[in-house]
């Protein structure tokens, strides 16, 4: 039987690295009843923005091929703001993966998501990234014998998802960096 990593460890790790002190957000899937925590981190990284972070997402398997993938997932955000819409967003991509065992990795993308909670009339789609913004702090990470590793949700629209099928997520990342996008505005527009 698997062992599971320690959300109080897991919260601790994520909390030490972003700073602040963090609000505790509850959130509970309504056909199984599984709940899920939520830590909004306000004006991290920086003024303006607020971070939100799974804490517990991580007890839960993705698979690759039928078969458990080794590495279990948490997940974090950003936004301007602090009006926890986005918390919606990772506890809609959370609760997927856990139904599913859907494999988030960087560089993948999960359809629809952004536009099924409603939250940008431009954005459809989010595009998992590696967590740039705290400079690799956030690599994966051993909690109680279980490799955990963090991944950033980027929104992204419909015609930047067209591309990332066409040419693939490394071409899509450097537009993004040539761009300069402001990934914490859920109204930006397309740069494609």
């Amino acid at each position: 039987m698997k062992i599971n990593p320690d959300s109080n460890v897991v919260a601790q790790h994520i909390q030490k690295i972003i700073g602040g002190s963090p609000r505790s957000l509850r959130f509970k899937e309504p056909t199984k009843g599984t709940t899920l925590r939520i830590d909004a981190y306000e004006q991290r990284p920086w003024g303006g923005v607020t971070t939100y972070a799974t804490v517990g997402l991580s007890s839960f398997p993705m698979c690759q091929d039928g078969k458990e993938f080794p590495v279990r997932a948490e997940l974090l955000a950003s936004a301007y703001g602090a009006n926890d819409e986005v918390s919606f967003l990772l506890s809609e991509v959370s609760f997927h993966v856990m139904k599913s065992g859907w494999m988030c990795s960087p560089g993948s993308v999960l359809r629809d998501v952004v536009k099924k909670v409603g939250i940008s009339s431009s954005l459809e789609h989010v595009y998992f990234n590696s967590p740039f913004l705290w400079d690799g702090e956030l690599g994966s990470t051993l909690i109680s014998g279980v490799t955990v590793a963090w991944l950033m949700l980027v929104p992204i629209t419909e015609a930047e998802y067209q591309f990332y099928k066409q040419s693939g997520h490394e071409a899509l990342e450097a537009r993004f960096s040539a761009a300069e996008i402001d990934i914490f505005n859920l109204g930006r527009k397309s740069i494609i």
